[in-house]
């Protein structure tokens, strides 16, 4: 209580009889009881702290056994209610404040509650119930009262602010200060050096320890003033103040939201509020050295050794067979480093070596002239600086998973961004040389094809036997960590083969051999190891490398469709029972693939599916082991993102989709209300990244499904956050303030030959409307007259919120298009189409419209 600052305590269930019994018993160190009811088996009191000399009981009752004590201090009424435990609640909480220990369950007969009528009306309370309290079946309840002021600490970790970055002066200076350092590899460290130097010079670096938001001088001067009354009055004006700043801020915050020029802080409000998976915070017990062992324990499987000898003698061989290349070896040009730096992202983290990818990409010609030499003196020794083989490896937590082991955490290793520079430069040279090798079924990381491409062929297959009363037997097989599994030599073996060049050889090895990382949860790390074998996640090169890995994999009697490390076996016959055999022998030859080179096939999560038509084997399960372990037949397996099903109606997709729609639209309704609000066209960006791209991902896969209204009727509603339109507005009238980009000459025919109220207002729903930079107010209200429908008398009427639909003109029925063609006191004289272009004279008329549409 003393650590929470408790002002107040009330008990129930004092089981006290008279006042001293409950003096003996009660007393309770820094606290004064001010009241109570006693009861041999129920009973309650109230106390307030020893420095509260204005609390005073205004009211008791006991009657029926239902106890109450009301006490006041100033302004604020806390009523202390007892009822015996034997009602329940209509909205019960998560956790009950009381524990029947018998019989293993949670009530809540606990009920404490605070009425004030201030802030404009608004009470603003908090309750959190506290564990299990010693010697006793009630949790403690700590209910908080006011308006919280939120201290935010910040972590004493200066950052880089590149926004104000001074990027000219930074490349004209450091473009003098780098032509006295040679580009090699032994002055990696001095190259460093400069960067950071120059940077400390004109990008802004610092941190705040701790701020509230929307404090402002006006704030400051209500708190001092507070400090010298402790006047209640001056508190009230205090809340009042912040809270409305903070209101406005966000406001401000909504409409200044712009994916256009800042879309970095725009997806950062978006994140912060939940529109994005940020992982779960659930406690675990798994620490970093526990994750780190898991990826040294996981690139030393057990093999094949005869096939092991063989692959490091062919392998020896190999390299001094090799001769540098004349083009795969060629010294880089200084086209390729600035093709590199164009497609170098920024915003990233850094590696060991604080070299941020802003730091590469604003520099100057001299300094990427540095950068030039000093990679093609890499690409002729081989040699790599201390600092490009360090990576710090962050271990997320897998969705799903509940943290007690480490193989449910992903590592993610952070390199050196001068390193990955390298690696895409010599991606963009070996890229065409692997791509001739990848097979037709590999579609991961591979330019032009995509998860959805992959799903659409498996599943036209699936649909093709439907058609030829064939049934398909399909295994998902998966891999355990493939990319910390893959075999160095194996990989080196491969890539000498596809790329005969001794210098991108002999570099590529030096890449991969004696890495060192170190593993970080949150603020704890791991001991520094050493990494061999295994491709680190979040290399550039890696998905590439790991494509070449698996190029060989032996083909199987069914067809195989492959996205990097996804691989699925399909299989079509006449009898299930056919099936199982044919997948038993695809599975056996993948085993003995996967044990050649050193990859683990994981068969506790690998599933089998049967899909076919027949209602009368709609249960039947396929038989089929993998590795001596049988693995489980999956009625609703998931590829690639979406769950399949037997007869492929895709219906349990589409419901995890509604889901998923809801919980984003209630995001996006976030940055809007009626009259506030980011304006239309930030609005349809982030409805457009947010659930239009959930809503459409596979759609060519489950388009045709029978359950696909259950995604319009979300987007619908959508639309209409969007737009501002009112729930009946048709959908097509919706569809015409989103109208825009890139339609079809089917979408002009469908719009043309529609019905819709005033649907010729837009001739060409491929261009615009006029209005999507215009404040959420207003914007709102010029869709509602487009669309015809908004809060007139006649629309009222209908929802039977207004008695009659007669206009105060006199007119029998207030429709929008009376208001503004027709009322003598409102119209606009150049009508909806004046309305509709949306100019000056038009939005001073929406302006002062007395009508609230």
């Amino acid at each position: 209580m003393i650590n929470n600052k408790v002002d107040v305590i009330a008990l129930q269930e004092t089981h006290t009889t008279d006042e001293a019994d409950l003096q003996k018993r009660g007393y309770i160190a820094g606290y004064t009881l001010i009241g109570a009811i006693n009861h041999k088996q129920y009973g309650i009191a109230t106390y307030v702290k020893n420095d509260i000399d204005t609390a005073n009981v205004v009211y008791r009752s006991h009657l029926n056994n239902i106890e109450i004590l009301a006490t006041t201090k100033d302004n604020v009424t806390i009523i202390n209610v007892y009822k015996p435990p034997n009602a329940n609640w209509e909205n019960p909480p998560d956790m009950g404040t009381f524990k029947l220990a018998r019989w293993r369950k949670d009530y809540t007969p606990d009920l404490s509650i605070t009425s004030r009528n201030t802030l404009d009306g608004l009470t603003i309370a908090t309750r959190h119930i506290f564990g299990d309290f010693p010697h006793s079946q009630h949790r403690p309840v700590l209910l908080e009262y006011g308006l919280k002021v939120p201290l935010v600490h910040f972590l004493p970790k200066p950052r880089w602010n590149f926004r104000k970055a001074k990027w000219v002066e930074y490349a004209n200076e450091l473009d003098h200060v780098i032509q006295w350092i040679p580009p090699t590899v032994n002055c990696y460290e001095r190259f460093i050096g400069a960067v950071k130097a120059t940077a400390y010079k004109h990008v802004p670096r610092g941190f705040r320890k701790q701020f509230i938001p929307g404090w402002d001088e006006s704030c400051t001067e209500l708190f001092e003033e507070f400090q010298k009354t402790k006047s209640n009055n001056d508190t009230d004006n205090l809340i009042n103040a912040l809270n409305t700043k903070r209101k406005q801020r966000w406001q401000e915050t909504t409409e200044k939201m712009d994916f256009k020029y800042s879309s970095h802080k725009a997806w950062g409000l978006l994140k912060r509020m939940g529109a994005v998976n940020q992982g779960s915070m659930k406690q675990h017990t798994t620490n970093p050295n526990q994750v780190a062992t898991r990826l040294t324990g996981m690139s030393k499987l057990a093999m094949d050794k005869e096939h092991a000898r063989i692959i490091k003698s062919e392998l020896r061989r190999r390299k001094k067979a090799l001769e540098p290349h004349t083009s795969l070896g060629a010294d880089f040009s200084l086209e390729e480093i600035n093709n590199a730096l164009r497609k170098t992202k920024i915003n990233k983290a850094a590696g060991y070596d604080e070299i941020y990818s802003e730091f590469l990409k604003f520099s100057g010609p001299k300094t990427r002239a540095w950068l030039t030499c000093f990679y093609s003196e890499i690409l002729r020794s081989g040699q790599l600086p201390k600092l490009f083989k360090r990576a710090k490896v962050i271990a997320l937590l897998k969705p799903g998973n509940d943290g007690l082991d480490a193989a449910d955490f992903r590592p993610i290793s952070l390199l050196s961004v001068p390193f990955k520079l390298l690696e895409r430069i010599i991606l963009e040279r070996i890229q065409p040389h692997i791509e001739k090798l990848i097979p037709v079924g590999q579609a991961g990381f591979r330019e032009n094809r995509g998860c959805e491409e992959q799903v659409l062929a498996l599943t036209t297959l699936i649909e093709a036997g439907f058609q030829n009363k064939l049934k398909s037997s399909a295994a998902f097989v998966d891999l355990s960590a493939a990319y910390d599994t893959v075999w160095r030599h194996g990989l080196m073996y491969k890539f000498s083969k596809a790329i005969p060049c001794k210098n991108l050889v002999t570099l590529l090895e030096n890449m991969l051999t004696n890495c060192r990382y170190q593993v970080f949860m949150g603020c704890k790390g791991s001991k520094w190891r050493t990494a061999n074998n295994g491709l680190p996640q979040g290399s550039v090169l890696a998905p590439t490398l790991f494509n070449l890995y698996l190029h060989d994999i032996p083909k199987t009697k069914g067809l195989m469709f492959q996205y990097a490390d996804d691989i699925a076996i399909v299989h079509q016959i006449r009898e299930l029972k056919d099936g199982s055999n044919t997948l038993n022998d695809g599975l056996a030859t993948l085993g003995d693939y996967f044990y050649k080179w050193r990859l683990k096939p994981n068969p506790t999560k690998t599933e089998v599916c049967a899909f076919h038509l027949n209602n009368k084997q709609a249960y039947e399960e396929l038989e089929v082991v993998f590795n001596s372990v049988q693995v489980q037949h999956s009625f609703k397996p998931k590829y690639l993102g979406i769950t399949l099903d037997r007869s492929l109606t895709f219906k349990e997709h589409i419901e995890n989709t509604t889901k998923k729609l809801h919980s984003r639209i209630n995001i996006i309704q976030k940055l809007d209300g009626t009259g506030w609000g980011a304006d239309g066209r930030t609005l349809r960006t982030a409805t457009l990244a947010l659930v239009y791209s959930t809503a459409e991902y596979g759609a060519q896969v489950w388009c045709n499904s029978t359950h696909t209204k259950k995604i319009d009727t979300q987007l619908n509603i959508e639309m209409r956050i969007v737009s501002g339109t009112v729930k009946r507005t048709p959908t097509q009238a919706k569809e015409s303030a989103l109208s825009n980009f890139e339609g079809t000459k089917e979408w002009r025919e469908n719009w043309t030959s529609t019905d819709a109220e005033n649907s010729g207002l837009v001739s060409d729903p491929n261009k615009g409307v006029e209005g999507m930079d215009l404040p959420r107010d207003v914007w709102s209200v010029l869709n509602r007259i487009r669309t015809g429908h908004g809060r007139c008398g006649s629309m009222m009427s209908k929802w039977g919120l207004k008695d009659s639909p007669t206009c105060d003109c006199g007119h029998d029925n207030q429709t929008i298009h009376h208001i503004v063609e027709d009322c003598p006191k409102r119209r606009f004289n150049r009508g909806i189409e004046g309305i509709h272009a949306a100019n000056n004279e038009a939005l001073e008329w929406i302006r002062e419209l007395d009508i609230a549409l």
